[in-house]
């Protein structure tokens, strides 16, 4: 987990239109989900969408359901 400094540093890189990083070890899962709930939640977009628009940038990504259903669960709250 990500120290507090490093989230508040990576959602200000994406408020200034900068790259932003997100790597686990595999970078075929929790990668993937984590940049789409990111993506999704900023732009105001549904999950899904962001989905899509994250494997437009990296198609051989291919999270598991698991953690896809995880992504789904924090998104919905966040809406709340």
């Amino acid at each position: 987990m990500p120290s507090k400094r490093g989230r508040y540093c990576s959602l200000s890189s994406c408020r200034a239109g900068d790259n932003v990083l997100v790597h686990c070890s595999a970078g075929a899962s929790r990668s993937r989900v984590v940049a789409a709930t990111a993506l999704a939640l900023y732009n105001e977009v549904g999950l899904e969408t962001a989905f899509d628009q994250v494997a437009n940038r990296r198609n051989t990504a291919d999270p598991r359901e698991a953690v896809i259903r995880q992504a789904a669960r924090i998104y919905t709250r966040h809406l709340e």
